[in-house]
């Protein structure tokens, strides 16, 4: 009862702190949201804060830890509108994700993933994501974001970034990746790496560029 009290705290600071920042959001042409295929979001541990600026094309899950910090979690991603289903790469991770698998296709839900797992290394893609998108016949979908000011916690292994309330976030969006493509782990490592750059991209585009006054 305690965590989920705090739980649901959390998530609602995390609600309203989301909504002070000033949100560039790019999507790529080559994805329609209006298609039946459900989709894989995946990210790096730590970035994922600036993501909650999306607004998502319809519902989505997520795996969440098995541990007692994992009912803080899921009572949370219910402030934001995410359901949470309970597993673990060590442990419970096959039922986890018959649950993940069981809600994207009786509730058209997409998904989301931190693809580097939960216990890293960094930037370094697992398959948990890979294996929902066959599962599901989902679209493996990079995303990465970028912060203007904020705090990067760098002893923390998944190196969380905490932009500052009233900040400029900028957040892509890649082109999809087929589940089943030659080298997918690869291709997809590249591609949240690739939204990531672009994203601070976007921002030190946004940031340069002067304000036009009518």
């Amino acid at each position: 009862m305690l965590r989920a009290t705090i739980g649901l705290l959390l998530g609602l600071l995390v609600r309203v702190w989301t909504l002070t920042l000033s949100a560039r959001i790019v999507w790529p042409s080559s994805l329609e949201k209006s298609e039946a295929r459900p989709w894989v979001f995946c990210f790096w541990h730590g970035t994922q804060l600036a993501l909650l600026c999306v607004t998502r094309r319809r519902g989505a899950v997520a795996m969440v830890s098995l541990s007692r910090d994992g009912a803080i979690q899921r009572r949370s991603l219910g402030v934001q509108g995410v359901r949470a289903v309970r597993g673990s790469s060590s442990k419970g991770g096959a039922s986890g994700m018959r649950s993940l698998v069981r809600a994207m296709n009786t509730l058209s839900l997409d998904a989301l993933f931190a693809a580097d797992g939960p216990r890293g290394p960094y930037g370094k893609a697992k398959m948990g994501p890979i294996v929902a998108a066959r599962l599901t016949h989902a679209r493996l979908v990079p995303i990465g974001s970028a912060m203007a000011s904020g705090h990067v916690f760098e002893r923390a292994w998944d190196r969380f970034s905490l932009p500052w309330p009233f900040t400029r976030v900028a957040v892509v969006i890649g082109d999809p990746i087929e589940p089943d493509a030659l080298h997918v782990q690869e291709r997809l490592e590249q591609a949240i790496d690739d939204c990531n750059r672009r994203a601070r991209d976007e921002l030190a585009l946004a940031l340069v560029q002067p304000k036009v006054t009518p």
